[in-house]
């Protein structure tokens, strides 16, 4: 891997590329939910409205109310002969 952020890119939050399946499942806890060779865990939980947010938001009482938005965040490896080639982090934030 070359560039600027090449060493940052192959391991993130502990993630590297290079580690086994046991080694992936073990650091991202369970349940993974595997596909063939492609491990997924899937966290959800809540992020709190910001006062600059809530002026957003303000047709939304039952959001107000709440106070917080729903946060996916999923984290995907891909293997291939049992090592991680391949790693996307996304998170989704929702009303």
């Amino acid at each position: 891997m070359h560039g600027r952020y090449a060493a940052e890119a192959e391991q993130i939050g502990g993630l590297r590329l290079g580690m086994s399946k046991a080694q992936f499942a073990a650091l991202v806890g369970d349940p993974v939910r595997w596909d063939g060779d492609e491990g997924q865990r899937l966290y959800e939980g809540e992020q709190k409205i910001s006062a600059d947010e809530r002026g957003l938001f303000k047709d939304s009482p039952e959001l107000l109310t709440r106070g917080a938005f729903n946060v996916t965040v999923t984290v995907t490896g891909t293997f291939v002969q049992d090592r991680l080639v391949a790693l996307r982090v996304w998170k989704v934030v929702s009303a």
